[in-house]
This record gives C-alpha cells, structure tokens and sequence, in this order.
C-alpha cells in the first residue's frame, strides 16, 4: 500500500535561496539538467515559493533510508555531467542551502499522488511546534534540521479559498495546545518536471 510504503520512507526537504538577479538563470538551468539529478533518487515535488520565501526554491526528496541517502550524495559528487553542467554554474546563483530530513507521521498517500491539474492549484508548506490532524495533508516530523521535533505540513490547494480554510484549520488546532504557536507558512508554485503538481 502506498501510503504504508511513504510511512517508512526518509524525506529530505531542500530550499534554496537565489539571488534575484539570477532567478531565471537558474530556473532554466534546473529545467535543463534536472533528468541527471532524477537518476538517483525519487523526486516528490520540486516548487517556486511564490510567498513566504520570494526568490526560493523548495523541493522534496524520497530516500528508503539515511544510508541510500548517504549513498547518493556520495554518487553524485562522482557524477562528472552533473557537477560540470549544473552544479558548477547553479551554485554561484544561491546564497543560502537548507536542508532537512523528515518522517511521516499522516498522510503519506497523498505523496504517491500526481498531483492537481488545475492551472490554479498551488501547494502549501506550513511549519509549525507540534504534531496536529489536518484532512487531506501530509504531516511530517522533522528529524535532522533547524528545529527537530517541529511539524511541517505539505498540503495541495485548489484555490485561496482552500487555502484560507487549511491556514485556519492549521492555525485553531496549533494554538489550541500552544497559544501563542509561531507558525510559518509558503505558497508554492510547482516547477513542470515537479511530480506533484
């Protein structure tokens, strides 16, 4: 079953930070060269954050374990296209790499789905102190990364008006256990290459 496949599975969350001048730059690069990447490793979603984090890129990455990750990471600094054609020419474009590993704790079928098709559908990625419940989401834990223990939720919106109604949702059963909850939040845009979309 898929989502008991999800459940076992390590996540890694990756934003990078690109200076806005290069944006587009790195926009097409990543486009261009994003198959070699795909070799290795199963992409689930790779997005522009259209708020919360202008001139960002969020994406997420499905590995069996720590090891296999290891692994890759190993591989890729092997691998002479990659480094060559994008690698050397992205990293002057980012000022900031930040990367985290996540578990599911709810929800993870929802990240075997293809995802929406609607030109307005849109995600959203919610960081938050605690564990909550929230319908058709998925809930991780952080397990490595800026703040262990915190819950970052990854959630598909049709619209504003659902992702009002999902903030609100996140925002009640948050603050219901910690008043006064720091909660982030971004709205992102899927890349074309990104599985869910």
């Amino acid at each position: 079953m898929a989502g008991k496949r999800a459940l076992g599975a390590l996540y890694e969350l990756r934003t990078y930070s690109v200076y806005p001048e290069h944006f587009p730059s790195f926009v097409k690069l990543t486009n261009e060269h994003i198959d070699k990447r795909l070799a290795y490793s199963k992409l689930v979603g790779y997005w522009s954050a259209e708020l919360g984090g202008i001139n960002q890129t969020v994406h997420l990455w499905e590995y069996e374990s720590f090891e296999a990750r290891a692994e890759v990471r190993k591989e890729l600094t092997f691998d002479k296209p990659w480094n060559e054609e994008y690698m050397n020419r992205m990293r002057p474009m980012i000022h900031q790499q930040d990367n985290a590993t996540l578990q599911v704790i709810q929800g993870g079928e929802y990240l075997d789905a293809t995802g929406k098709s609607s030109p307005s559908s849109f995600y959203s990625i919610m960081a938050i102190p605690q564990p909550v419940s929230i319908a058709d989401a998925t809930i991780f834990n952080m397990t490595a990364g800026p703040t262990v223990g915190q819950t970052i939720i990854l959630a598909a919106h049709d619209d504003w008006n659902d992702y009002e109604a999902h903030a609100k949702e996140v925002e009640r059963d948050s603050r219901a256990t910690i008043p006064n909850a720091n909660i982030s939040a971004k709205i992102l845009s899927p890349f074309p290459f990104s599985p869910l979309r």
